[in-house]
């Protein structure tokens, strides 16, 4: 059963990412550029685009109207519990929540973090993060990060996981 459920964030067979940028210095243009390799249907959703790295953008993830498997955040921290109740609402089953401003910054970012905790213990979505850097499944080229160091990561068979913001 736990297999399962960390199936539903690390083998996704769709991907949006909330915060989709053309900007190339912001994370979510890099969340989208860093899912040139994954080979399933990637959303970016922002309201204000037509066309993001050659995808079409959605105003909302209610707008894709498609199932998607796993919903990257690269929203200011305020705007995430808002985001994840939408993701649960279309069934989304699980979330990467990049970016800080939740419990290391003090209570107004506790507040946020304990919302988001509430939202995952009602819906079952599972979450990494929040202030995560994200992952990277080299073997199935997914790179669900805004970090460029996850995409030179070669396959093998090692597997590492890190607290640390620190990779090389």
């Amino acid at each position: 059963m736990a297999h399962d459920s960390l199936l539903r964030l690390f083998r996704p067979k769709s991907i949006a990412v909330v915060g989709a940028s053309s900007a190339p210095e912001k994370a979510g243009y890099m969340a989208v550029k860093l899912l040139e390799t994954f080979t399933g249907p990637v959303y970016p959703v922002n309201p204000k685009a037509g066309e993001i790295l050659g995808h079409k953008a959605y105003a909302s993830l209610s707008a894709i109207g498609k199932p998607v498997d796993m919903v990257i955040l690269a929203v200011p921290a305020p705007a995430c519990p808002a985001v994840l109740r939408e993701a649960a609402k279309i069934g989304a089953p699980a979330a990467v929540v990049l970016g800080g401003g939740f419990g290391e910054t003090g209570d107004e970012g506790q507040a946020i973090q304990d919302e988001m905790a509430a939202i995952c213990n009602e819906t079952g979505i599972r979450v990494l993060g929040p202030n995560t850097g994200g992952f990277a499944d080299p073997v199935n080229k997914l790179v669900a990060s805004f970090s460029v160091s996850f995409n030179r990561i070669p396959a093998g068979s090692i597997g590492v996981v890190s607290q640390s913001g620190a990779q090389a």
